[in-house]
């Protein structure tokens, strides 16, 4: 192989419901590529059991890199393990890593040995003009938006010199700018080469779908096959817990309604998927291309089926009937919107700019229709009091009994580094990792060891309840969409009305099964 991508596994531990999703990131950076010629493998530790001989067997002959992807959280321990056997087999070929993580934390991802190169921000035409550097021995400072090591030195950057000298896409700490490519800019062993202008989805080509096993990524819902599916980037929303608005800087970005009814038709003819999950940040940001496209899926009677549309309450509460009803005959069956908190001060700090209102009427509004709204939440905010974790599960149980297609979901809110509220986070004494490594500990399934930003009673409170909750409303944990293993499902109901008692009377006393499923590492563990 002349390029090998690798997409480290995204959680640690068991997972009692596989999902495998496509690594569309991955897809994006090896399609350029692909069309050029080069030979590229992408290896997929979640979708492959036996990825250690996948990836060995690929660089059996010594390759032009190897890419890496990465969000901040386990994912990183198990992105330096494949790592290792690259370093292991061929020690002088370059590793690169991008993805979020890699982007927020530049300097102190490159400080890691097993880091040669950090791709920062989109990968498209960036990795493609690197890959020819490396190829030609062409000078790496004449590639735009990437950081590398000058003179193939491991700076090191300590946790207290990383949260001082790290500074967040695009304007590292060296101040440069888009002139710097072609002149890199050197700060503390480190070149930083500028940044590279937004790509622009309409002139990407279509995916590279050939260069993964289609059929490990096909998930079924409603009885449906579906694949992942991605329109546009970026979002114009100031939500001060996300890393969005910091990578894409409250830009939106998409293909042209067009574009898309021809990218999926192909996806159709080539794969016979009918089945999408968007997995667009907000997919209605522009509510005129949006109905655009879903009216051109009509007209084109593609027959599929639309299971992953994210949206905003607020904008379902400006959407008429007329435009409920077009959703139905689009045949979008699930909208997942991100409520947060059931506390109006917790909204307000983290800058959600929506009301608990408006996510009851929403909630209301979608009654009449067989849409199955998903709402997140988020337990563990800095500052958050029991009492205000109680109106998250009230409204929770509001919004399901209301509601009955409704389903929640309670993740534990994780710090993403160079957003505003991991500063708010620092403010209250998290500290931050002095190396790569101690990132993978950053898990949305668990109550970081550390976390000053929440009051003890808080803590006990999400550790006691958040298995509990998991079984909150008439889905009982297992929803009639999906297939689950019927083990689980029959241990789901023996459990279902432990937990409707524990969440009902927010009973934290004993709480021995969440205990035994973090033990066994069910959901995901902290390693």
């Amino acid at each position: 192989m002349d390029i090998v991508l690798f997409n480290p596994a995204p959680r640690a531990g068991k997972q009692v419901q596989r999902r495998v999703e496509l690594p569309l990131s991955l897809l994006c950076t090896a399609t350029p590529l692909d069309r050029l010629g080069y030979r590229v493998q992408l290896i997929d530790e979640f979708a492959n059991p036996d990825w250690k001989q996948e990836l060995l067997d690929a660089i059996e002959e010594r390759p032009i890199c190897f890419g890496v992807t990465c969000m901040t959280g386990p994912q990183i321990w198990h992105a330096l393990e494949g790592c290792r056997l690259v370093r292991e087999r061929h020690p002088d070929v370059p590793i690169v890593w991008g993805g979020v993580h890699a982007s927020l934390m530049p300097q102190q991802t490159l400080s890691h040995s097993l880091v040669d190169i950090v791709v920062v921000g989109e990968g498209e035409q960036t990795f493609l003009e690197l890959v020819k550097a490396l190829e030609s021995g062409t000078p790496l400072s004449r590639v735009a938006g990437i950081c590398y090591k000058e003179d193939g030195e491991t700076p090191v950057v300590s946790g207290t010199e990383s949260a001082e000298a790290e500074s967040i896409l695009p304007v590292l700490s060296f101040q440069a700018d888009s002139s710097c490519a072609g002149g890199a800019v050197a700060n503390n062993g480190f070149r930083w080469t500028g940044e590279r202008p937004f790509v622009n989805m309409d002139e990407q080509p279509p995916l590279s779908y050939h260069l993964v096993d289609m059929s490990k990524y096909r998930r079924q819902l409603f009885g449906i096959d579906h694949v992942s599916f991605n329109s546009s980037r970026g979002c114009t929303f100031r939500c001060n817990f996300c890393w969005d608005p910091v990578m894409h800087k409250r830009r939106w970005r998409a293909m042209r309604p067009d574009t898309v009814l021809d990218q999926l038709q192909r996806i159709i003819t080539d794969y016979d998927i009918r089945g999408f999950l968007f997995t667009d940040d907000h997919f209605f940001i522009d509510m005129k291309r949006a109905r655009a496209i879903l009216e051109a899926i009509v007209r084109a009677d593609l027959d599929i089926s639309i299971s992953k549309l994210q949206i905003r309450a607020d904008t379902i509460c400006k959407m008429d009937e007329d435009f409920l009803e077009l959703l139905v005959r689009a045949k979008v069956k699930r909208l997942t919107v991100g409520v947060e908190s059931g506390s109006q001060r917790l909204l307000e700090l983290i800058k959600k700019d929506v009301t608990v209102e408006q996510v009851v009427e929403a909630n209301r509004k979608l009654i009449p229709y067989p849409i199955v709204p998903i709402y997140l939440f988020m337990m563990g905010l800095p500052s958050e009091t029991p009492a205000e974790l109680e109106e998250s599960i009230q409204l929770a149980v509001q919004l399901t009994d209301e509601n009955p297609r409704a389903v929640k979901t309670f993740n534990i809110y994780t710090p993403y580094p160079g957003t505003q509220l991991y500063d708010v986070c620092v403010e209250y004494g998290l500290r931050e990792p002095g190396n790569l490594e101690g990132w993978g500990y950053f898990n949305f399934r668990n109550v970081a060891a550390e976390s000053p930003w929440l009051p003890v009673a808080t803590k006990k409170m999400i550790t006691a309840l958040d298995f509990p909750l998991m079984f909150l409303g008439k889905g009982h944990f297992v929803n009639p969409y999906k297939k689950t293993n019927p083990l689980v499902v029959a241990l789901a109901k023996l459990y279902y009305p432990v937990a409707r008692y524990r969440v009902s009377n927010l009973d934290t006393r004993w709480p021995i099964e969440s205990k035994f499923v973090k033990s066994m590492g069910l959901f995901g563990r902290q390693e």
